[in-house]
């Protein structure tokens, strides 16, 4: 739908009036957030519910400080999971924690991205994110194991609209 339009229509409405619309959106808006972090939320506890369930029909039961490394690098690999071809930053990472409701500190994902990394779960990307490692190639992608960095030439061609597919011969 061509938006002109709706903003001419739009704009025939007093200031009053658009401002009520404005406020009654934004709080719309708030309250699907709320909302869909109420959900979100559900559904990860669901899923650590059946991965508990699982968990705990294993006859290896782990205990101690290696249980916690492992339910929080199941709970980095189910981030990673939900966007397999997404680039995952840091940042990315922590956001998606603090959205889950769980407490994030930036150093502390940093940490668990490079543990991983080099415990061959996540490789890492060339723009310097992170990828979830496959079965048959953790090298794929362009990904790396997280020791070497990218070279300039990688970044460049794999930045968008510089590919070698649009260069002119």
């Amino acid at each position: 739908m061509p938006i002109e339009p709706v903003v001419a229509l739009l704009a025939r409405q007093s200031r009053a009036s658009l401002t009520t619309m404005s406020n009654e959106i934004r709080e719309q808006i708030e309250s699907l957030a709320v909302q869909l972090q109420l959900v979100d939320r559900a559904i990860f506890e669901k899923d650590a519910a059946a991965r508990a369930a699982r968990d705990s029909s294993d006859p290896v039961e782990a205990t101690g400080a290696s249980a916690g490394r492992s339910n929080k690098r199941a709970i980095f690999r189910d981030i990673l999971a939900q966007r397999p071809d997404h680039d995952w930053t840091p940042g990315d990472v922590g956001a998606e924690l603090k959205r889950r409701g769980i407490p994030a500190n930036g150093a502390a994902v940093r940490v668990m991205l490079r543990r991983m990394a080099e415990a061959g779960e996540v490789v890492r990307t060339p723009r310097g994110g992170y990828m979830l490692a496959s079965e048959g190639n953790p090298a794929e992608n362009g990904a790396t194991n997280g020791f070497s960095e990218p070279s300039p030439e990688t970044l460049l061609f794999a930045a968008p609209g510089h590919g070698t597919d649009n260069a002119s011969s």
